[in-house]
């Protein structure tokens, strides 16, 4: 619901990015928003906590309609978006770190976590660190979207290439 459409195989990096550098983005503006508000108010008086707590309500009143006001309400609009985003991040973060989807999270299914590096390469792609920074940068994923590693087929998976590279140098 969040971004319109479903967070699938294909487009959860870019979700999870759009997270991260979202929070980053909301951070900076509630960080210098607050400076400004705060300079701008300075004083601490009971009008001045009801013009914090109910900003919208001071200006559609009229009781407030100063430039001040207006910067109180994008400042509580900026900390209200700064806690929605945080906690979305949080979420998704604990998510791909024990390798579920909230579908799998809420019957208890564990059978997907790999790992915290795999998980997360798992999402992000074999070129991780570029996909952090560049969203356009080839990462490719190490699975089709349809068949999955389970925490089985992949230490049999991973027993099979390490044999294999044994045998190599042998």
């Amino acid at each position: 619901m969040f971004a319109g459409y479903c967070v699938g195989h294909n487009n959860h990096r870019y979700f999870i990015l759009f997270l991260g550098w979202m929070w980053v983005g909301v951070l900076y503006c509630t960080f210098f928003n607050s400076l400004y508000v705060w300079a701008l108010e300075g004083v601490f008086s009971v009008f001045a906590v009801l013009k914090f707590v109910f900003p919208l309500i001071m200006i559609m009143s009229g009781m407030d309609m100063s430039y001040s006001q207006v910067a109180i309400f994008f400042w509580s609009v900026h900390v209200a978006a700064f806690l929605l985003v945080s906690v979305l991040l949080v979420y998704h973060i604990r998510l791909v770190c024990i390798g579920s989807t909230t579908f799998e999270t809420n019957r208890r299914i564990r059978s997907y976590d790999l790992g915290l590096k795999q998980n997360w390469v798992e999402v992000l792609g074999k070129g991780w660190a570029l996909a952090l920074i560049w969203p356009f940068g080839k990462s490719k994923l190490p699975h089709n979207g349809i068949e999955w590693d389970t925490q089985e087929t992949w230490k049999d998976r991973k027993s099979t290439r390490l044999n294999s590279s044994h045998a190599r140098y042998l």
